[in-house]
């Protein structure tokens, strides 16, 4: 299945922004093509290409149907990434190794090397507080593996909770279209999973849920993000008091980092913004 479901349910969104960049846009007159002094014998007219006022609303546009939002798609495109510094967790021995930054040592070689990483189904467990970077750089890999032709899909746990129960308990067209959206979304070549222990309800039944998404994706080597602000023991001790099988599907083919605390990436953005504060 394609992203068709998602796409349409942004038709009213996907009007605006063209309004936005497109109908707006002085460069192209609105019209989203550039009007050159070719010729085409082949089409009998003369050739055109894409304004960049396009290329926009199709990159903002195609971040929304990933679950992001404008104002997080543009930033990826306005804000350098910052090489943070992080702290690799072996899953295995839970070894520490340290002196690691976040672009260098892994999002550079992970964005570059995207066929071999959907080919194994590569992912990364994000930990750390809040304001380290964790969001933004599951948003800036987004953006990659939409550049390079691929799908994927943010989501917060609590909202996907509540539409795998939908799915479960709803009726009729709501039970419809939440089963529409999973199977969608629960297929993407990256899917990003936000909060994971915010949830509220059932632990056992959370668990369980959770459990059998990880587990699916691993099997069909589908890459995965997991971000949390819990450390590992939490996690752990949080679903079925250590006895959940979350923590165990992390150790294939996950990398788990540490955000350094010390990397106060919402700080960064309010001294950008600094001139905003003074008004």
């Amino acid at each position: 299945m394609t992203d068709f479901y998602r796409a349409s349910l942004l038709e009213k969104e996907a009007y605006i922004l063209k309004e936005k960049y497109i109908k707006n846009c002085k460069r192209c007159g609105g019209r989203g093509r550039i009007l050159t002094d070719k010729y085409s014998l082949e089409n009998f007219s003369f050739v055109t290409f894409p304004c960049r006022c396009r290329r926009k609303y199709i990159y903002v546009l195609d971040m929304l149907i990933a679950g992001l939002t404008e104002a997080e798609a543009l930033e990826v495109l306005s804000k350098d990434i910052i090489d943070l510094k992080v702290v690799e967790v072996d899953l295995a021995t839970n070894e520490l190794i340290k002196n690691k930054y976040l672009y260098r040592d892994y999002l550079w070689p992970y964005t570059h090397n995207l066929d071999e990483v959907c080919k194994n189904g590569y992912s990364f467990m994000f930990i750390g507080t809040n304001g380290t970077g964790k969001t933004f750089a599951s948003n800036y890999v987004i953006h990659w593996f939409l550049r390079k032709c691929k799908s994927a899909h943010f989501i917060k746990m609590r909202k996907l909770m509540k539409l795998v129960n939908k799915s479960i308990a709803g009726s009729g067209q709501e039970k419809i279209n939440a089963e529409r959206m999973l199977y969608e979304i629960l297929r993407v070549d990256l899917l990003v999973l936000d909060e994971l222990g915010r949830e509220t309800g059932n632990r056992e039944h959370i668990s369980g849920e959770i459990d059998e998404i990880l587990k699916d994706r691993d099997m069909s080597k589908l890459s995965t993000i997991v971000i949390s602000n819990r450390d590992i023991d939490d996690i752990e001790s949080l679903y079925e008091g250590g006895k959940s099988a979350i923590v165990s599907a992390f150790m294939r083919n996950y990398k788990a980092l540490i955000f350094d605390p010390d990397n106060d990436f919402r700080k960064a953005n309010r001294i950008e913004n600094k001139e905003w504060f003074k008004k």
